[in-house]
């Protein structure tokens, strides 16, 4: 790269005229400003050596439409963030959080996000915004959606389809005896919540068990959330022998529940949670029977899709549609149900007389 000094010596002059030629300076005389500037084009002085194409600056932005995961990232969108950061580090791209309620009045989505130099989108989603996706793509964003499934073709999506391995988990549960079985899913519904409650549903219909939505309860995603949920049901007058919880922090809460009320799992309650990848059900006791997925791996797959591929790579797709496999592990917390269900006041305390089990 040509330097002032060499622009200096090929004109016979200081390198602080060049410099100040360069600069405008007034106290230059025009003749030598022109000559300078010459000279300067002539070597190429100011350019930079070009990066290859592979690593060619780009912004991905990350929005977080998702209610219960705003502003905490906890759990599921915590791991998707790791696969996220995983990709970005590998493809050389930049990432950056965007808050999409600061957009203006009348502005497009194209538009609030070129002024913040992001070229495409990561989005997460549940029922309550499902529809934003569909419109950001419209206006010509190129945007995938983590978690969610969308039949417009313009909308790019990554996901799991835990449906089968929740369908898995509740036939375990059947076949080892049980016949009342909960269900707990988040307040908000997503993809991943209908598909479990779907699994769930066709499992008892498989087996010509009676759906009882009494058995069907909703709360939050949360430790606190899975305590609840785990009186509410054995304060049943007719409680499960068996639980299903359709959220990892959830079933947490659950066996925590549990272990304080002095309800023995899995003697006297079994219980079925979910670990989307960072090995939660290994950490509680007892470890967890559960449906297994791996955030991380949506987060890396649809940012390393995203980064637009050098000239040394395959093309890129023009589509992403991915949809991954959930899995099933049997662990320690599923047995057969009891000679009779476990039954709580709402006030922690055991119920007397439990009715034996059918």
């Amino acid at each position: 790269m040509a330097t002032v000094r060499e622009i200096a010596v090929n004109l016979g002059v200081s390198p602080s005229s060049v410099s100040r030629s360069l600069g405008g300076s007034p106290h230059i005389s025009e003749d030598l400003k022109i000559r300078v500037l010459k000279e300067a084009r002539r070597l190429g002085y100011g350019r930079t050596k070009p990066r290859p194409q592979s690593t060619v600056a780009q912004t991905i932005g990350i929005s977080f439409l998702n209610r219960h995961a705003w502003p905490t990232f906890a759990g599921y969108d915590a791991l998707i963030w790791a696969g996220i950061s995983r990709a970005a580090i590998k493809r050389r791209v930049d990432t950056t959080l965007v808050d999409l309620s600061l957009i203006d009045p009348g502005e497009s989505y194209q538009a609030f996000l070129s002024r913040r130099g992001v070229h495409s989108l990561l989005l997460r989603v549940d029922e309550e915004t499902h529809g934003i996706a569909a419109n950001i793509a419209a206006d010509g964003v190129e945007v995938v959606v983590l978690a969610d499934r969308y039949d417009d073709p313009g909308v790019h999506y990554a996901c799991f389809q835990s449906g089968d391995a929740t369908r898995q988990a509740i036939e375990h549960l059947i076949n080892v005896g049980h016949r009342r079985v909960g269900f707990c899913r988040n307040t908000v519904m997503d993809e991943d919540h209908r598909d479990r409650l779907n699994g769930y549903e066709a499992a008892l219909r498989q087996h010509a068990i009676e759906i009882d939505p009494m058995l069907h309860l909703a709360g939050e995603a949360s430790v606190p959330g899975g305590e609840a949920v785990l009186k509410r049901f054995l304060s049943m007058p007719d409680p499960p022998t068996a639980i299903f919880f359709a959220d990892p922090m959830m079933t947490v809460g659950a066996l925590r529940q549990a272990l304080e009320l002095g309800v023995r799992v899995p003697d006297e309650l079994s219980i079925v949670g979910v670990d989307d990848g960072d090995g939660t059900r290994k950490f509680t006791y007892p470890a967890y029977t559960a449906v297994c997925q791996d955030a991380a791996e949506l987060g890396f797959r649809a940012t390393t899709w995203l980064a637009k591929a050098g000239p040394d790579e395959d093309r890129k797709p023009e589509s992403l549609r991915l949809t991954l496999d959930a899995f099933f592990e049997v662990n320690r917390s599923t047995a057969p149900p009891p000679s009779a269900p476990t039954r709580i006041w709402p006030n922690g305390q055991r119920a007397a007389g439990k009715r034996r089990c059918k």
